[in-house]
Formats: C-alpha cells, structure tokens, sequence
C-alpha cells in the first residue's frame, strides 16, 4: 500500500498510483469546478500539477483483505503462467503456476496441470513431489488422490509406483466412498492392471452407498458396463443385472427429469426395449414438444419390429415439425417397403422442399411417382400429378433437359400428343449443347411417334428416318436379350405403317415391315403390319394369312387387329366372318366410331354371292 506524503523520488510505479487517484478525484469534481469558474483561464494541466503529491487512501469498505490479495496474485501469476505456456516457454509457464500454488495450495486441478507440463519437461520427480505435498495439503480434496495416482500410473512407471498408485486410489476409495469420480479412476485402474476381481470388488462396493444423488448411480453405472461387460443380445445375464440396479437407483431418484432420459438412452442402447419404451413415453407425456424424445422412442419401435408404432411416432413427429426432413424420409422409406409409392412420394416431396436437394432427387421422386410393374398400367391421374411436379421441378431447375424429357414420355402415356411434341422441342433446345447424348435413337423414336399421332405426317417421317440413322450409327456390339434389336424392328414397323395409314410410298412401306419382320419374326403388331400391306395391295388373301397370325401372336386382344381381320373377310365375300370379328373389335374399343359404323356397314351389306369355301 502506498503511504501518504511520498516524495518525487519514489519508483514510477507508486507515483503512478498517485496520479491516478488524483485524476480520479479530478473527473469527479471538473464539472461543478468548470460550473462555478466560467472565467478561469486554469487548465487540465495547472488542476493536476495542484493535487498531484496528494493521497487519498481507498475506503475500509473496498480494501482487500489477506486471502482476497491472494487470490489477486494468484489470478494474476495464472494469467501470465497460460500467456506463457501458449507462447510456447515451458518452463517460465511452469513457474508462474508453481507461484500460483504457493498462494493458493488448494488448487488441486491446478497441480495436476502443472505436473503434467513438469513431466513433458523431464522434471518428473519434482511433478511427482508437487502432487505429493497437494495431496498433503488437501487431505479432504479426492481429486487429489486421483491427480497423484494417475501421474504414477502415467509417468513414473515400474511395480512399486504401480502399487503406490493402486494404493493411493483405494485410500481414496475408503476415504469418498459417495464420490464417483474416485471409482471411476479405480475402477480403470485396476483393469489396467488386470486385477478384474478387484475392480468388481469396487463395484460392489459402490450399490452398499445411500447417496440420493441420482448422478452418482448414472456414472457409476457408465463405471460398471466397464466392469462387467454386456452383451445386448444375451438379456438377463448377471451382469446385465447388475449394471441395471445402478440405473434403476438413479431412475427412482428422477423419473421425470434429465435422468430418466439418461436412463432410458441406455436401456435402449442395451436392447431392453420395452424399458426403454415405457420410460419415454412417460417423458413424452410430461414435454410434448420433446422432439428428439419421439425420435428415439421411434428407434424403440424399431428395434421392437413395431413397424406401425415407427410410422405412429414419426407422423407424430411431423405433425408438430413439419420442416423435420429426417422424419419426412423415414415415413417414406416405410411406406416404400409397404409398396404404398403414392404416400411416400408425399413425404419425399416434403423432404425436397425442406433440404433443398438437387435435380438428381427430384428426378428419382419423379420416377418414382410413374414406376409401375411390368403389365401394369398407371392411374391417369398419377400421370397428370407427375407432369404437374417435373413442370415445377423444371421451374426450380431450368436449364435441366430431363425434366421436359421425362414430362414428354407421360404426355406420350396419356395421348397429349401436342404437348409431348413441345416438351420434346424443348429437350432438344436445352440439351443440344450441353447433353446432346439425351439426344439419342429412343428420343427421337418418341419424339416422331408424337408428332405422327399430332397429325404432322412430313415430320414424322423425318424424325424416324432420323432415329434410323442414329440406329446405324449406334448398334450396339451385344444385344443379349434382344431388346434392341426389338426397338429397331419396332422403329422400321412404325414408319412402314404410318405410310400404309396414310396411303403413302406403299413398296417402300412393304420394304420397312419385311425389315421389321426379319428382326423381330414373333411380332403380332408386325406381322398385322405385313397382312395390312398386303390388303392394301388387294391380296386378300395373304392379308388374311398375315392377319390370323398376327392374331396368334398378340398377347393381349387388339381391337385394331380384329378390325383388319374382319375387312379382309369381308373382301373376300365372307360376311359372316367379316362381322364376327368387326364385333370383337368393337367389344374391345367400343368407343372407336370407325368400328361401330363399319359394322353397322358390314350387317347392312348383302353379298351377291356366298363363298363356297373360306379357309380359316
């Protein structure tokens, strides 16, 4: 403390406390002194130079007492002890903690560090000396125990510093028989050395306490599983048991707070479902917006197999968060193993709008919505609500030519032959440049046979001799089922048709369909497309042929094929058989008016002649 009346003379240090209680008294008294002094011609300076020799010691009431100058000091040695050790000088770092000990011996954690740093340093045996006299200092402090038995352990090594480490942590244990840090040291102490026995000795020690703290029996439970390990899939084992009864103590201690939840974690992370169940459910019931609660408690369910309570709790999730995008997949991912794809698109598309995703996911969702098995066919409806997403998803993602790609292949499904003819044009546009490999035979397969069934015959023919020329261009070097070669056959057939609808290049139309024919042999629709070549040559006779085939060939009935069928019949003056099968076309497509008048045409027609003979 500086004392009053000091001279000039005195180091900087205490003059320096000297001016600052006097500008202290300066700024408190400035402006009632500026107030009263309008006129003064005195200055900052002058007012300074007239207090600066004079003291004003601090009032009983702010000075510090013995161990509050102490503390100061000690703080103050700490802060220059980390500066140093983050500056990297060891040893000045080390020597500040040491001053700081000295003013503070129980800063038991403060020795631990500082021992640490010695021994790093090579001066071992003075580490272990400070922790010797903090243990000596701080007989009733049980981290000074540990500090000083996990140093030998660490640093001194050898079988008699083994065995006083062993020692020092069973004084502790005998000594904070309630404190569960010290069993969790032994504990690990003992099965580092493989005295198994003795560590579960401990544990047992540890259920003969009546503490009510429901921590001690948490961490002391955490210490057991360590002791005596468990097997999830082996329920009822005795050690399984054993580490139970120090959660179920702490659980009786808390039911409803932190604990319980602690509790119920372990049970579920140990596979004793219904445990676990019953306590989450009662946590849910007390903190209904306990999200995570839910999540783990649809884990639960899982592991029960409970397929139902999952998608209850998950539901339950979302209907409080419905921006809760884990949730959202797990729901969907359920509903897809129930092959309910409409209500897991729900989800998903939730899941879009939520994360944020890439084109890449809209376009599986998108998929996903118009899947169907082989001969299925899909709801109109499904269809309309799957162009409805590509055109938003196409909105988000602009410059992406799948989204109008696969728009126009549903357009396709359900007859909008003008808009699958725009959506094309636009998939040509976009991916031209950046993916002209979208641009391949099967495109323009699609893209003709829509513009065809819009009316614009011209066109189509050359968007399928373009899909031919990419035919020749890419054949592929195996085929191994087929597929292709069926396509290709598929491509020659329609453009021969189409010409043979329209009255067109009838020879070239019979030269495509013999090429169909050649690659695909087994095909109904090609070989009603050879019979009709042949009707349109006035060969009767061989369009019967061809057509009865194809009638063979076809899996399914088609009303087209009939219809063929019957008006070669009847070119061949066979009426009866002519209507007979006129009927089963209209049967089939009784919407179709074609079908419906020329039957009426067929009924109404009298032959002047009756076949003697039709082969069937």
């Amino acid at each position: 403390m500086i004392t009053p009346k000091q001279s000039d003379t005195e180091p900087y240090s205490a003059r320096s406390h000297l001016c600052f209680a006097t500008y202290t008294f300066l700024i408190l008294t400035l402006p009632g002194w500026l107030g009263a002094n309008p006129d003064s011609k005195r200055n900052l300076e002058d007012f300074a130079q007239l207090y600066v020799n004079e003291y004003h010691p601090p009032a009983d009431s702010v000075k510090l007492s013995a161990v509050g100058k102490n503390r100061s000091k000690a703080l103050a040695k700490y802060s220059i002890g980390r500066r140093l050790e983050n500056e990297g000088k060891t040893r000045e770092a080390i020597q500040a903690f040491r001053e700081v000990l000295n003013l503070q011996p129980d800063a038991s954690s403060l020795a631990r560090k500082t021992a640490a740093l010695m021994a790093r340093a090579g001066q071992r045996e003075e580490a272990q000396a400070l922790l010797e006299k903090c243990l000596a200092d701080n007989p009733g402090d049980s981290s000074a125990y540990i500090s000083l038995s996990n140093y030998l352990t660490t640093y001194r090594g050898g079988g008699e510093t083994r065995d006083r480490a062993i020692a020092v942590a069973e004084d502790a244990l005998n000594r904070f028989p309630d404190d569960f840090s010290v069993y969790d040291h032994i504990t690990r102490l003992y099965l580092a050395n493989g005295k198994k026995d003795e560590a579960r000795q401990a544990i047992k020690k540890a259920l003969e306490q009546k503490t009510g703290d429901p921590d001690f029996w948490l961490n002391l439970g955490r210490s057991a599983i360590r002791v005596y390990p468990i097997k999830p899939d082996q329920p009822d084992t005795p050690s399984l048991l054993l580490v139970n009864e120090f959660y179920e103590r702490a659980l009786t201690r808390d039911r409803k707070g932190a604990t319980a939840e602690k509790v119920a974690d372990y049970y579920r992370a140990t596979r004793q479902w219904e445990k676990a169940e019953t306590i989450y459910q009662e946590l849910i019931a007390e903190q209904t917006d306990r999200l995570d609660l839910r999540k783990n408690l649809s884990r639960v369910y899982e592991g029960l197999n409970d397929q139902d309570k999952v998608l209850e709790t998950l539901e339950g999730i979302v209907t409080i968060d419905s921006q809760n995008g884990e949730a959202h997949q797990k729901i969907a991912q359920i509903y897809l193993k129930r092959d309910d794809r409409v209500s897991a698109v729900k989800h998903l598309r939730s899941v879009l709008r939520i994360n944020k995703k890439g084109a890449e996911d809209y376009l599986s969702v998108a998929g996903l919505m118009v899947r169907t098995e082989p001969g299925q066919d899909l709801d109109p409806k499904v269809r309309e609500e799957a162009i409805k997403f590509l055109n938003e998803s196409a909105y988000l993602f602009p410059d992406n030519p799948a989204f109008p790609y696969y728009t126009a292949r549903q357009q396709r499904a359900l007859e909008k032959w003008g808009d699958a003819v725009k959506s094309s044009e636009k998939v040509i546009e976009l991916a031209e440049k950046e993916r002209p490999e979208m641009l391949d035979e099967f495109f323009y397969f699609g893209f003709a046979a829509a513009v065809e069934r819009d009316g614009d015959i011209k066109r189509a023919e050359k968007l399928f001799r373009k899909t031919i020329e990419l035919i020749n261009k890419n054949q592929p070097d195996e085929d191994t089922d087929g597929q292709y070669q069926g396509f290709v056959a598929q491509t020659y057939n329609y453009l021969g048709y189409m010409w043979l609808e329209n009255d067109m290049k009838i020879e070239q139309a019979g030269e495509m369909i013999k090429t169909a024919i050649d690659l695909d042999p087994e095909s109904g629709a090609i070989a009603d497309s050879m019979g009709w070549f042949h009707f349109k040559k006035g060969d009767y006779e061989a369009a019967k042929k061809d057509l009865l085939r194809a009638e063979q060939l076809i899996e399914e009935p088609d009303a087209v094929i009939f219809d063929h069928i019957g008006q070669a019949f009847f070119h061949l003056g066979d009426h009866p058989k002519a209507i007979e099968y006129l009927e089963k076309a209209v049967e089939h497509d009784p919407d179709k008016k074609e079908f419906t008048d020329r039957l009426k045409e067929y009924r109404e027609a009298k032959p002047a002649t009756q076949p003697a003979d039709v082969t069937e």
